[in-house]
């Protein structure tokens, strides 16, 4: 399973050819193989501990997902779309309670 995600995940973003002919949501759905990956690489070597190493990776990841999914929300009332000559720029006003910095 690891072999099969790994590519799937990797060679969307690094071949340019693939990166122009998938879309972004492709190429973010097919990015979300990583849970499966981790859980294979888990399973891997049950005699050693990256068992328990991958489960923490993975409980820190989903955790992080959750917390972003969860108290990092926010709905953007009014939306500025300009037309750029190699893509679109995203205008807005942040929300109330939004605080910067990363």
């Amino acid at each position: 399973l690891a072999m099969v995600a790994a590519p799937c995940i990797v060679l969307p973003m690094l071949v340019p050819a693939l990166k122009r002919r998938l879309s972004w949501e492709v190429r973010k759905g097919l990015h979300h193989l990583h849970w499966v990956f981790g859980i294979a690489l888990a399973f891997h070597a049950p005699a050693v501990n990256i068992f328990w190493i991958m489960f923490a990776v993975l409980l820190v990841y989903g955790l992080d997902a959750l917390y972003g999914l969860l108290l990092k929300a926010y709905i953007i009332e009014t939306a500025e779309f300009t037309c750029l000559k190699n893509g679109v720029q995203l205008r807005f006003v942040n929300p109330e309670g939004f605080r910067g910095g990363g």
